[in-house]
């Protein structure tokens, strides 16, 4: 094989190489739970979308404003697995494995608390 032929197959290994990788990890569109009342303790499930397939974690980016300060928990069969502080104007991105089809939210707000949160969330598959 001459030197432009081993370069052909070198780049097309290359390529298809990166086109794999591109399209094995599923991006999903965001969705959005929206907490109107802040002053309320609530808790609320998110799910993965009805074609997702297998979950590996799941992406919040948290945004509001709030007058006090609260406290956001991902719970697990009942136990706290995160947990997040909330204050002000609130602008938070984070990211954590997460091997279930949804995810059990519990929000806690210290009294007097008032505004309102968006949680913009995508459980990614890869």
């Amino acid at each position: 094989m001459s030197y432009r032929t081993h370069k052909l197959y070198f780049l097309l290994i290359i390529f298809t190489g990166l086109a794999l990788s591109l399209t094995s990890c599923t991006n999903y569109e965001p969705r959005i739970h929206t907490i109107n009342d802040a002053s309320r303790e609530t808790d609320f499930v998110l799910n993965k979308k009805r074609d997702q397939g297998y979950v590996d974690g799941i992406s919040l980016k948290i945004t509001g404003k709030i007058n006090g300060k609260a406290k956001l928990v991902i719970l697990n069969y009942g136990k706290t697995v995160r947990k997040y502080s909330l204050a002000g104007n609130i602008k938070k991105e984070v990211f954590t494995d997460w091997y279930s089809d949804n995810a059990k939210f519990l929000y806690q707000p210290e009294p007097g608390t008032q505004g309102e949160i968006e949680i913009e969330y995508v459980f990614s598959s890869g």
